[in-house]
């Protein structure tokens, strides 16, 4: 396993928490409703998982939410840009 894997997957699993919660937020389940409650997908890399494989993963997801933060709403921004920048900071540790 790299250097740095268990901390960015648990980085990324806290980013993953923050941006369901807003997605609950804004869009809370109706009383009565026969939808199941949310639930997120472990963001644990896979075993054997090297730097090489996780510096591009987190770069590819660093420039998706960069490319989201100017079409989310206002009150959206800062949560997506601080994800952007978690990435980008992660891909720093690594490097």
């Amino acid at each position: 396993a790299a250097v740095g894997a268990p901390e960015t997957a648990a980085v990324r699993e806290e980013h993953a928490v923050k941006l369901q919660a807003e997605v609950d937020r804004a869009t809370p389940r109706v009383p009565g409703s026969s939808a199941p409650p949310s639930t997120s997908a472990s963001v644990a890399p896979p075993a054997g998982a090297s730097r090489e494989a996780l510096v591009p993963a987190l770069q590819a997801a660093q420039k998706q939410a960069g490319e989201l933060v100017a079409s989310v709403e206002a009150h959206r921004v800062g949560l997506v840009a601080s994800v952007a920048a978690g990435c980008a900071s992660l891909v720093e540790a690594l490097s």
